[in-house]
């Protein structure tokens, strides 16, 4: 089956005003398929926005090609990516930022509307109130700025927007990590619920692995640019086989003593991506690392679970001892995170 959308092999390489290299992204292969939801995590800096902007082609990679329904798009022109920028859109992390302030709400997700010029005004309009009142925002929203709404209400409009032009994919970078907890939820609720509406493929992209947990079928673990495990958020959640992962979960705080046990924490500094250490990336915080570690970089390869990038992966191990939060409500809604 074809990849709805795909990374091959990308690579985006930074280059500063000295002339120093930094390897944001390092031959990344990814694919999302029809109305999946892969889930991008890792730690601040690892690479996960340069990878959504690469996704999207608000850059172009420096190697490696991207995909969108088997087409090859790297490279297109801005005149020839008008289907591909009415099929994909993105909600970024911080929406006051990535709206224009001077537009009330109506006009904000009317906008892309104009733009491509579906139907007549009185269609449009209609489009936009039915889009409003989908994501919980009533007819007095319509007429306000962006600083007259809250951190939610903005990441709403700026969902709404994404939507307008009914999109097959939508990419949102870190939506929830600038709202309080309690909005996390009901934000994650509507995507989950619009996503199921409108079979939307969705890449949600987060630091926060007790997040993704609620709204992702397939998790691609990343590190200093590259990924270094995947799988479906079960497997991944339950039995990780990277060391990384391991930590990343082991990091997650717990409220319920259902088991104690020493937590491994991630030691140490990630490497520089200016200057990207020899064999694996992670090895200097590894406590299984060994001399093979140094000597070559590991590719990734197939486990029970997905695919992991480590020479000496774990095996069977249990992290998630506790039960399972739950969005819709219970004794374990998201709310036991904060």
């Amino acid at each position: 089956m074809t990849a709805l959308l795909a990374a091959q092999a990308a690579s985006k390489t930074f280059i500063t005003d000295k002339g120093r290299k930094l390897h944001a992204v390092s031959h990344v292969d990814v694919e999302l398929a029809a109305g999946e939801t892969l889930a991008i995590v890792g730690e601040s800096g690892c690479g996960k926005s340069t990878l959504a902007r690469l996704l999207i082609r608000l850059d172009e990679p420096t190697s490696g090609q991207i995909e969108f329904e088997g087409a090859d798009v790297t490279h297109a022109p801005e005149g020839k990516l008008r289907g591909f920028r009415q099929s994909v859109a993105m909600v970024f992390q911080d929406p006051y930022a990535s709206i224009n302030p001077r537009l009330t709400a109506r006009s904000i997700v009317r906008e892309p509307l104009d733009n491509f010029r579906r139907g007549t005004m009185a269609e449009r309009n209609e489009r936009v109130n039915w889009l409003l009142s989908r994501v919980g925002l009533g007819p007095q929203h319509a007429s306000r700025f962006p600083h007259e709404l809250s951190g939610g209400q903005r990441q709403r409009l700026a969902l709404s927007r994404a939507l307008a032009l009914r999109p097959k994919v939508v990419i949102a970078d870190e939506p929830v990590s600038a709202l309080d907890v309690s909005i996390q939820a009901q934000v994650l609720n509507l995507l989950r619920e619009l996503q199921a509406e409108m079979g939307l493929g969705l890449i949600f992209v987060s630091h926060d692995i007790s997040v993704v947990e609620h709204i992702s079928q397939r998790i691609a673990v990343m590190y200093l640019g590259r990924i270094v495990e995947t799988g479906s958020t079960e497997s991944i959640l339950s039995k990780p086989s990277h060391p990384y992962t391991h930590a990343l979960l082991d990091s997650v705080p717990r409220f319920t003593p259902v088991r104690r046990h020493r937590r491994e924490l991630i030691k140490g500094e990630t490497p520089s991506p200016f200057d990207l250490p020899s064999g694996c990336a992670f090895r200097a915080r590894c406590p299984n690392a060994q001399e093979l570690c140094a000597r070559t970089r590991p590719e990734l390869s197939a486990t029970r679970a997905g695919l992991v990038a480590c020479h000496f992966p774990l095996e069977g191990t249990s992290l998630n001892q506790e039960p399972r939060t739950n969005l819709n409500g219970g004794p374990n809604d998201i709310s036991d995170f904060s």
